[in-house]
């Protein structure tokens, strides 16, 4: 998933080359900024979706880490597992009958899912990355704008101890 910069220039400057072609217009310079301000806006748009889905997989992966940690204590009792709420939701939907279920084929399929849901965030980071990279290095005024008039809480500083914190988990 890794795409060096120069690639996504290419093909954003490509993109713009092909918009002017199909749409000529004598404005000239106005046409070329309106082009950075489209392109930089279906970016946008293009990089807060991929934020939502990242925020929901983000979610989901907290809670199938909940799960696992709750089902490595070692006084587990199987019972009461049905009453852990995440949220508003109960945490072990997937468990119907609390006294007959089989731990470590649940820790399993827990652990193929965790490893799925990394996999799955790594790529959505990295084609964040990639959209913000295109962007900024298109036209990073107006793509830094178009991102701002979306959601400006997107985008906020944070403190590096916590940026820290969560490398080292």
């Amino acid at each position: 998933m890794d795409v060096p910069k120069i690639n996504l220039l290419q093909s954003a400057k490509k993109l713009l080359q092909e918009k002017r072609n199909t749409a000529p217009d004598s404005r000239g310079e106005q046409t070329k900024e309106s082009d950075k301000v489209e392109f930089s806006s279906t970016l946008s748009s293009k990089y807060y979706n991929i934020h939502n889905r990242l925020k929901e997989e983000q979610s989901e992966l907290t809670k199938t880490q909940t799960k696992l940690g709750i089902l490595s204590e070692p006084n587990l009792k199987k019972e009461g597992l049905i009453n852990i709420l995440f949220g508003k939701t109960p945490l072990f939907q997937e468990i119907q009958d609390a006294a007959n279920f089989d731990e470590n084929v649940l820790k399993n399929e827990l652990l193929e899912k965790k490893e799925r849901q990394i996999s799955t965030i790594k790529s959505l980071e990295v084609e964040s990355e990639n959209i913000m990279s295109a962007g900024m290095l298109l036209a990073p005024d107006a793509f830094s704008a178009t991102l701002k008039k979306i959601d400006g809480s997107m985008i906020k500083n944070i403190p590096e101890k916590v940026v820290e914190k969560l490398i080292t988990d």
